[in-house]
């Protein structure tokens, strides 16, 4: 005798979606998760930038260096609009061409605060140069503004302050908050104008000179450098 099989019926409980109190808690979790998450992200991006700024600053210095044992002096000053300027005011691209100390120049990864300069900025002391007005680096400051807010005219911070005395200047430390304020800078070139204020540099002048010395981190440099970036 053959039976009939009978199809099981299908369950009879009806599905239940999220309730819209439910998507909201949901969704507050997320916006929690976030913003505990995003300010780590942020400060890690920071910290690599910084990473970059300093180790690209060693490579310049690297490339300055080797300029001087063939040349006996440093290129001029690299003011941060250098690609719309002569060659007289684009220094650091004397590191590429017509000898490559440096393949290319490196990129600031702050260049927001760097007057929208592709690469770091270079200035300092300088000899007098018959074919521009100022002249070649004597004595030079190489420095990315780091993390902080965008540079005003009449920071403290800028290039000319960093050498010449009359100012203070504020180091980059993480240990004061990621983008705390301060830049990352090496010096380089003769330590002798080190906090002189001196027009050019011209040993002659150095007995005569005002030497206040120069307020880097709440210590006075006069004829010597600061510690390197590490």
């Amino acid at each position: 005798m053959l039976r009939t099989i009978r199809p099981i019926a299908p369950h009879s409980t009806p599905i239940r979606g999220f309730t819209l109190i439910e998507l909201l808690i949901v969704i507050s979790i997320i916006l929690v998760l976030v913003a505990i998450a995003l300010p780590h992200f942020m400060n890690s991006i920071t910290r690599a930038k910084v990473v970059k700024a300093r180790g690209d600053l060693r490579a310049l210095n690297v490339g300055l260096d080797s300029y001087f044992i063939d040349w006996k002096v440093y290129p001029c000053e690299s003011e941060a609009e250098y690609l719309s300027v002569e060659h007289f005011e684009a220094g650091l691209t004397w590191l590429t061409s017509p000898i490559a100390y440096l393949t290319t120049l490196p990129e600031d990864p702050f260049e927001g605060n760097s007057l929208e300069s592709i690469s770091y900025e270079l200035g300092g002391v300088e000899i007098p140069f018959e074919e521009r007005p100022g002249g070649l680096l004597a004595m030079w400051v190489l420095h990315s503004y780091g993390p902080d807010s965008p540079i005003e005219e009449n920071s403290t911070s800028r290039p000319n302050y960093k050498i010449t005395g009359n100012g203070r200047v504020a180091s980059y430390s993480a240990t004061n908050g990621t983008r705390s304020a301060g830049d990352i800078s090496i010096y380089g070139g003769d330590a002798r104008y080190m906090g002189v204020v001196i027009d050019f540099a011209d040993p002659n002048l150095l007995e005569t000179a005002d030497k206040p010395g120069i307020d880097i981190d709440g210590q006075l440099y006069l004829g010597q450098f600061p510690p390197p970036v590490q």
